[in-house]
């Protein structure tokens, strides 16, 4: 109760895990919410949340009855798995995520494990030998390792594997750290989404870029 008490003052330590691929996980409670960060960046809670509830409204993505097949390529806690979940209850959703420490993480302190329709899958996305699926309506691209995201997420090659996954009128939605130095990179790859992609359209915030493409 002390520590619950205190989380709306500081933020609490819940737990420490040690992942190979993610280095140390914590889960701390802040305002009454818990939150996943690694290297000292927020990977999953209310700030997350509320980044793709807007970028959803930003790109009109509101028609449950088209999304029935999503893709998730970057699970971590399940926050994104969370609120396709609820806005899309009938939609079968897959992820794929490296580290299985951090999806452990997700099932024991956010739910992921209770998300009715989802089959979760540990590799690396970015694997020649790992077949991501066909015909999703939605794909959400969420890769980071702390700060850093795969450079070679922006290869032409695996953008257009990602392509390939869509169904005919699906669209994919790449998330971008967008502050300092980041936004370098954020608007290169965005330029390779462009050359890639035919529609491309963004949403930014004080730290995120949001790249919807189809």
């Amino acid at each position: 109760m002390l520590k619950k008490i205190l989380s709306f003052l500081i933020p609490q330590t819940i737990s420490k895990n040690h992942s190979p691929f993610n280095g140390d996980i914590f889960v701390r409670r802040f305002l009454g919410r818990m939150y996943i960060e690694v290297e000292g960046l927020m990977q999953s809670g209310r700030i997350i949340e509320s980044l793709y509830i807007n970028g959803f409204k930003k790109f009109e993505i509101s028609n449950k009855k088209a999304v029935k097949r999503v893709l998730i390529l970057g699970v971590g806690g399940g926050t994104v798995v969370q609120l396709i979940s609820k806005k899309f209850p009938q939609a079968n959703i897959t992820g794929i995520d490296i580290d299985p420490v951090i999806v452990e993480v997700g099932k024991e302190y956010f739910n992921l494990g209770t998300v009715k329709n989802l089959q979760l899958i540990i590799g690396d996305v970015l694997d020649d030998s790992i077949n991501l699926g066909k015909n999703f309506d939605l794909v959400i691209v969420d890769l980071f390792k702390g700060y850093k995201i795969p450079k070679d997420l922006g290869k032409e090659k695996i953008l257009r594997k990602i392509r390939s996954t869509l169904a005919k009128d699906g669209l994919v939605i790449f998330n971008r750290l967008y502050f300092q130095t980041y936004k370098i990179e954020a608007d290169l790859f965005l330029d390779n989404v462009q050359q890639i992609f035919q529609d491309v359209k963004v949403y930014r915030n004080y730290f995120n870029l949001l790249i919807r493409a189809r």
